[in-house]
């Protein structure tokens, strides 16, 4: 073999080495990439098993923290063996301990509170045969005699043939809400049994969607079912259509407002009840400051107006006994007053002198009780005062022979009277009555001892510092003082004198200290009391005083200062009172008139129609027997249409001018009148 063919055979020896070499590491390589491939996959799968036990705890740790959070407890009832699994740390809840966490459905239901355990067997029947779903409360008794409620919502598992195998579910603790529920239904049935006792519902009226609530009470006031559904327009369906407009306007000043307020108004009820409700209202705003709802409260006060105006009623009777009472007391003093100056004037004359004095005087009795009979008039509201100037002093002048006749045998009476005083704006029987009352008091506060009632009377002026200290503002007063120097009236009784009805005596006297008050406060003037036990009381009025205007009280009119007629004139005079028609009809003709006399209707018109001709004028009292006023004024505008008519009555003008019109009447004049100013109605009258 050469060596050429030799060398050529190592070289092809050394290439076949090099292939199998590199095949050799080829196959190792692949080899090596084959396991690691498996190992690759290997890795990846204990990767996402890790990754899923890692989610599975997670899960259940939030699931864990779940029931942490809400106290509840998972339960799985496997139906074929009759065992329930509870899961959770929460076993507590049915009472068991930690490590009891399997039990059969029987000691289960032992658990659940006996007044529950039927009705719990109920549900669940009907869970495994109908529903499928678990959804109920109920409660639970503990070992430790404690009761728990339980909510419990779960599902049912079928198998193949439809058949119950198996129920998942939770329980949790619903103990809180339960008690917070009862607390409200509890607070919610206080508030309708206190809204039923008082007759006060509530209601809501939301602005924005116009709904309106009606509370329980509510619905009862009204008279409308509990399903009825009201609306703000149907709401007024119920108001009485005299207080519709009324309570519209009501609600858009509210609103206009934006605050609440009160009215109370009249319903009619279905089955046509009228009752009295009191609405209250607050207004609510929304964030731009508009009214957004309307809330507030209907209460029914027709049984307690019902009572208030039975208590009224039964008031006035007292008050009309007190006025009885004292009006009785004086009269009887008006009374003994005119009889002792008529026995006097009737002495007088058995002697031979002129009794003019004392005829005087009843005279001035007679118009003194006149005046308290107007004065009980305008208490009743059945006619309006008329103020005049006045003087005080001079009013209590002419009081002084009554009121001595009025006070106790055992009393001095003494005046100190300004003769010079201003005159105050009021009425005269007022200011008799006042000093009536007071005097009356004093009397009988100096009872069977003796000892001395005083009335003053004088000019003040009142400054800036003092008004302050009496209540007034400043200015000129009239200041009338009565005091006496009886027993004094105890520091605690002093803030009751002016009460009204308060009496320390076993009958009333005049209108009381009440009335005195107020007739004083409606002059526009304050009284005062100033009292200390064993030390005697004194009462200071101050009355506004019309200095400032140089105003004087005017003077009383006397019938012989009365003008005469111009000529002589025949006059009609209708009245059924024998006495007073005989004296008035002999008085007209002393002073020139010719009367014809009538005592009723029928007379008169009698009269009319044969003196016709010669009628000029017409004295008609009101109320009269047989035809009536009205008939004779007809007649007269038939058979002597330019009569002219003068209307007397005890009522007022108004009461009187209310009731009859016609163009003949040209006068009125109150009874009793006296005789000047009678002269001078005809005189105007007739003049006309």
């Amino acid at each position: 073999m050469s060596s050429s063919s030799y060398e050529q055979l190592r070289a092809r020896l050394k290439e076949a080495e090099e292939t199998i070499r590199a095949l050799a590491e080829a196959r190792a390589d692949a080899v090596v990439t084959e396991q690691g491939v498996h190992l690759l996959r290997l890795h990846k799968t204990d990767l996402a098993l890790r990754e899923a036990q890692e989610a599975l705890r997670e899960s259940e740790e939030r699931f864990r923290l779940a029931q942490s959070a809400a106290h509840l407890i998972a339960w799985d009832w496997d139906l074929r063996t009759d065992f329930i699994t509870l899961c959770g740390q929460y076993t507590h809840l049915y009472g068991l301990t930690p490590e009891r966490t399997t039990l059969t459905y029987g000691e289960w239901l032992s658990v659940i509170h006996p007044d529950d355990r039927k009705q719990v067997q109920a549900v669940i029947r009907e869970t495994l045969e109908r529903t499928h779903i678990l959804d109920t409360e109920f409660r639970v008794r503990w070992p430790d005699g404690t009761t728990h409620w339980l909510l419990a919502k779960g599902k049912v598992f079928l198998d193949d043939s439809g058949r119950p195998i198996r129920a998942l579910g939770v329980s949790g603790d619903v103990t809180e809400r339960k008690q917070a529920e009862e607390t409200l239904r509890a607070s919610e049935e206080r508030l309708k049994r206190a809204e039923r006792i008082a007759h006060i519902g509530h209601w809501d009226w939301d602005i924005k969607t116009n709904r309106v609530f009606w509370s329980e009470e509510t619905f009862r006031i009204v008279g409308r079912p509990q399903d009825y559904i009201p609306s703000y327009e149907e709401s007024f369906e119920i108001v009485s259509p005299q207080n519709t407009v009324r309570v519209e306007q009501w609600v858009r000043d509210c609103l206009a407002e934006k605050r609440g307020n009160s009215i109370e108004v009249q319903i009619a009820r279905t089955n046509g009840d009228l009752r009295t409700l009191t609405l209250t209202s607050e207004v609510l705003l929304d964030e731009n400051g508009m009214p957004a709802r309307m809330v507030g409260t209907c209460q029914d006060v027709t049984d307690s107006r019902r009572a208030q105006n039975e208590a009224f009623a039964r008031q006035k009777l007292e008050t009309m006994g007190t006025l009885a009472n004292g009006i009785a007391h004086d009269f009887n003093n008006l009374l003994g007053g005119m009889l002792a100056q008529a026995d006097l004037a009737l002495v007088e004359l058995a002697a031979g002198s002129h009794p003019e004095e004392e005829l005087q005087r009843i005279r001035d009795v007679a118009i003194h009780g006149a005046e308290i009979v107007r004065q009980l008039m305008v208490y009743a509201g059945k006619e309006s005062e008329d103020l005049d100037l006045i003087d005080v002093s001079r009013i209590i002048k002419e009081m002084v022979d009554l009121l001595k006749v009025s006070v106790s045998r055992h009393a001095t009476l003494e005046t100190d009277l300004d003769m010079d005083l201003p005159a105050v704006r009021a009425n005269a029987a007022q200011l008799r009555q006042i000093v009536m009352n007071l005097v009356t008091n004093a009397s009988e506060a100096i009872g069977d001892r003796d000892g001395v009632i005083r009335v003053t009377t004088g000019h003040v002026v009142i400054d800036r510092v003092a008004a302050i200290s009496k209540g007034v503002t400043e200015g000129d007063y009239v200041q009338l003082e009565v005091s006496d120097t009886g027993g004094g009236i105890p520091l605690e009784t002093q803030a009751s004198v002016f009460d009204p009805f308060f009496t320390t005596k076993s009958a009333g006297r005049g209108l009381g200290l009440a009335v005195v008050q107020g007739i004083v406060r409606k002059l526009g003037g304050v009284i005062h009391l100033a009292s200390e036990p064993g030390k005697g009381t004194l009462f200071q009025i101050l009355l506004p005083s019309e200095a400032r205007v140089g105003a004087t009280a005017g003077p009383i009119r006397s019938a012989a200062e009365a003008a005469r007629p111009s000529r002589k004139a025949t006059v009609l005079f209708v009245e059924d009172e024998d006495p007073l028609r005989q004296a008035i009809a002999k008085m007209l003709r002393k002073k020139g008139f010719e009367v014809l006399e009538a005592a009723n209707g029928g007379t008169a018109i009698d009269l009319l129609r044969a003196n016709s001709d010669k009628i000029d004028a017409i004295l008609l009292d009101m109320t009269i027997p047989g035809r009536s006023s009205g008939e004779v004024v007809a007649e007269a505008s038939q058979v002597r249409p330019d009569s002219k008519v003068i209307l007397t009555s005890a009522y007022s003008e108004e009461m009187v001018m209310a009731t009859m019109s016609s163009p003949l009447i040209r006068g009125f004049i109150r009874k009793p009148f006296q005789l000047g100013d009678l002269l001078q109605t005809f005189r105007n009258v007739l003049s006309s």
